[in-house]
């Protein structure tokens, strides 16, 4: 009898065995014909196990997540693409047709040299996007260390470095004033504190309506300097207001005008954490947006 149980059970199992490994294979054959149909991740491409056993519906549902990974890769990617297409080509425009414009018909000495601030203005801001571009690589690098720590004077230098944006503001009709107290020397990057001033100020006078003042006021204590940056703008919509730190995110265009991709904020944010500082906004009494930027009072060097 035990003969004749065990010359049964063993057809049994085996042809129970193979049913099941056929059942496992077979979802295994489906998940590669899914695979090999995506030719580029996107538009919510996902393997679909249908009838698989448990451990195939694992390995699925990792592949899924992986898809999903690649995909938000490849829009920061296009996104980034883009940003970079529209922060060179907007100089570049200005530029051509500034030129253009002033090879029409002879032009006075006096012309020609306010061409050539104009353009030279152009060029500066086709300079400060190639930077926030790199800023922006290096900053999504962690192997990139910050710059050399370096002491001056924060005061003194954004009154040297604020002049085009100056004339910028003068061109739009409106003003740029810039006020300081306290001790205002700083231990501290250079390059990227004055990164943060520059992109918090762009930002304000083009979202400032004419005849507006934009104010830069710094000021220094024991804990820090801290840089606060004023504008006449219409604020930080509330639908953006949680995300207005990250990158490629734009608050609303003046009319007439396009929105930036949203990376000087991202730029700016970075650079204060890496400085032990923080960035932050508020609106403004009587209309506008405040940002607040506080350095940390590093040790100095002897």
């Amino acid at each position: 009898s035990a003969l004749l149980v065990f010359l049964i059970s063993v057809p049994v199992a085996a042809v129970c065995g193979m049913v099941t490994a056929r059942r496992g294979l077979q979802a295994l054959r489906d998940l590669v014909a899914q695979a090999r149909a995506i030719e580029l991740p996107g538009a919510g491409a996902r393997l679909t196990p249908a009838n698989a056993p448990e451990e195939p519906r694992e390995l699925t549902a990792e592949i899924n997540a992986m898809l999903a990974r690649i995909e938000d890769g490849l829009h920061t990617m296009r996104t980034f693409t883009a940003s970079l297409a529209h922060e060179l080509r907007s100089p570049l425009q200005n530029l051509m047709g500034e030129t253009e414009v002033a090879l029409l018909s002879d032009r006075t000495p006096g012309e020609y040299a306010q061409l050539l601030r104009s353009n030279l203005d152009d060029l500066h801001a086709l300079s400060d996007a190639v930077d926030n571009l790199i800023t922006w690589c290096r900053s999504s690098d962690p192997k990139q260390a910050r710059g050399a720590l370096e002491d001056f004077d924060f005061a003194q230098e954004a009154r040297m470095r604020l002049e085009r944006e100056r004339r910028t503001a003068e061109r739009g009709g409106m003003a740029l004033q810039i006020s300081s107290a306290g001790d205002t020397r700083l231990l501290a990057d250079r390059e990227g504190s004055l990164r943060v001033l520059r992109n918090l100020v762009s930002n304000a006078i083009a979202a400032s309506p004419q005849g507006a003042t934009v104010d830069v006021r710094i000021e220094g204590d024991e804990q820090g300097v801290a840089l606060a940056v004023e504008d006449r703008g219409p604020g930080i919509p509330s639908e953006l207001a949680a995300r207005i730190f990250e990158p490629f995110v734009s608050g609303r265009p003046r009319k007439g005008e396009r929105g930036g991709y949203g990376l000087g904020l991202a730029i700016c944010r970075t650079i204060m954490q890496q400085h032990g500082g923080s960035l932050a906004f508020e609106t403004r009494p009587g209309g506008g947006t405040r940002f607040l930027a506080p350095f940390p009072r590093a040790r100095r060097a002897a």
